[in-house]
């Protein structure tokens, strides 16, 4: 497995194991704060699900083709990236004032957005 892929299934890994901490919280909790389920969810699905697809891609795809990767430079930075902009979003999220704004208007769609 190339380095690459490695990572994201380390990154994985990481996030599955931080939202399944977050997640026991939960359960032993009668009452969370929206933001503990916000960071539970998109953990899970943007942390997990997604750095795991990337890691088996970046693994498979090109052996189905039979080349290499063209730009494994642009593999790198998707990883920083993804990964500056997940622990960005679960960390700003409750700081910053377009959402509590947004959270604290009426209207039912909003209301299940900022749930």
């Amino acid at each position: 497995m190339n380095p690459l892929s490695k990572n994201f299934v380390r990154a994985s890994l990481v996030y599955f194991f931080i939202a399944a901490i977050l997640g026991t919280i939960m359960i032993s909790m009668k009452s969370y704060p929206a933001q503990l389920l916000f960071t539970h969810v998109h953990l899970n699905l943007l942390g997990w699900m997604s750095m795991m697809i990337f890691g088996v891609g970046y693994h498979i795809l090109p052996r189905f083709s039979g080349t290499p990767l063209a730009y494994p430079k642009l593999g790198n930075l998707q990883f920083y990236i993804a990964n500056i902009g997940l622990v960005g979003l679960v960390s700003f999220r409750p700081i910053h004032p377009v959402a509590r704004n947004l959270c604290k208007s009426a209207g039912d769609f909003r209301r299940l957005v900022c749930v």
